[in-house]
Parts: structure tokens; C-alpha cells; sequence
């Protein structure tokens, strides 16, 4: 939320730099990115560390890089897309655009409803739905990539072996795809965040 922020306090002195040709806009959107990477990926780290030791996870390089650049990409996608909707809808509007644009691509991020048990004409709600891509990735990265058995000591564990639950939520299992899928999104929001802000100035200048 607070990225929502960003532009609007910041509107009227990059407007007034940037018609003084002190830089592009393009320029103002990398480096309020790039200032701010370091505490995304602080942010991923304080969060993910904690929640894999408390959860008993293998302490594994590859496992643990891998779910930690998916956690730094959704810090990342969050913060953009807060930028977007911020210099896009304002203050007021964007703490209700948040929320409201959020809420679908969670319900279609298959931790309600597996994909394959989605109506067809729902689908392709799902295939846009980033959400989908870091819990699909992240699962895979956790219970994927040759996991041994997990430990059980009941007479009878349906999940013990990892890829049974993998199979029974019916994920794509193509961390290729997911990874893609997530820079994309990045790529295009921040596209869309440069031509917002040329927009703005272009009707300021009006």
C-alpha cells in the first residue's frame, strides 16, 4: 500500500524536473525501482528464512535460492503494480483499485480451486493470474526437484511421497514457465508505469 504513495506525493517536482529536461521519465521509474530493491529483497528474506525453519523445510542451496527469488520477484511485481496504480488512480482511488484488482487473481491462483477442476471458460482467468505462477513455482520449489519422502509417523500417509501431492493439487510443475511468467509481468507493469507517467505529463502540458 504504501507504494501507492510514491507518485502522487512526488507528481508536482517530477513533473517540474523532468519538463526541465533534468531526466526522462523512464530514468525516475528505474531508480525508484532500483532504490528500493534492496528492501524488497530484505523483505523476502526476513520472511521466507523464518517461515522454512519453522516449517521444517530442507536446508537445501538450490531449494532455498529458488524460493527465495520467487518471494523477490512478488516483492518486486507488488511494488510496481503499487506504482502503477498510484500514479494511474491516485491516492483515494488506488487503496480500493489494490484490493479490487487482487482479490480475482487470487481466487483463480489455484490455492482455492485446482486448475483442472476450473470450468473452461474460467481458465483463462487463471493464466493471467500471477498469483498462480508464485504459488505454482514456489510448491514446486518446496515439494519438487527430487524431494526425498517426508517424514510420517501414522500408519497411513496419503502425502508421503512429495510428488503424489504435487499431482493430487494438478500443478503444471514447469518452474521455466512460472519464472517467465513472473518477469513478464514485471516488464509489462513497469512498461505501463512509463506510459502512464508520459500521459500525465503530456496532459499537464496541455
Amino acid at each position: 500500500m504504501p507504494t501507492i504513495h510514491a507518485f502522487p506525493v512526488e507528481a508536482k517536482v517530477v513533473l517540474h524536473e523532468h519538463l526541465n529536461k533534468w531526466y526522462s521519465l523512464s530514468v525516475y521509474c528505474a531508480a525508484k525501482i532500483i532504490v528500493d530493491l534492496p528492501i524488497q529483497l530484505l523483505c523476502a528474506t526476513v520472511f521466507l528464512f523464518p517461515a522454512w525453519y519453522l516449517t521444517s523445510q530442507p536446508w537445501e542451496i538450490h531449494r532455498m535460492g529458488l524460493a527465495w527469488l520467487i518471494c523477490a520477484l512478488v516483492t518486486i511485481l507488488a511494488q510496481t503494480f503499487g506504482f502503477v496504480v498510484g500514479a494511474s488512480c491516485g491516492m483515494k482511488l488506488g487503496l480500493f483499485v489494490i484490493p479490487a484488482a487482487n482479490i480475482p487473481m487470487l481466487m483463480f491462483s489455484e490455492f482455492f480451486i485446482p486448475y483442472h477442476e476450473m470450468p473452461v471458460y474460467l481458465r483463462p482467468f487463471a493464466l493471467i493470474s500471477y498469483f498462480r505462477y508464485a504459488f505454482d513455482a514456489f510448491l514446486e520449489t518446496v515439494y519438487g526437484l527430487g524431494r526425498g519422502r517426508l517424514p510420517c509417523y501414522e500408519v497411513y500417509c496419503m502425502f508421503k511421497n512429495p510428488v503424489h501431492y504435487l499431482e493430487h493439487l494438478g500443478l503444471a510443475r514447469d518452474l521455466k514457465a512460472d519464472f517467465t511468467a513472473l518477469v513478464l509481468w514485471i516488464l509489462l507493469l513497469q512498461i505501463a508505469l512509463v506510459i502512464i507517467l508520459h500521459v500525465r505529463v503530456y496532459r499537464a502540458c496541455r
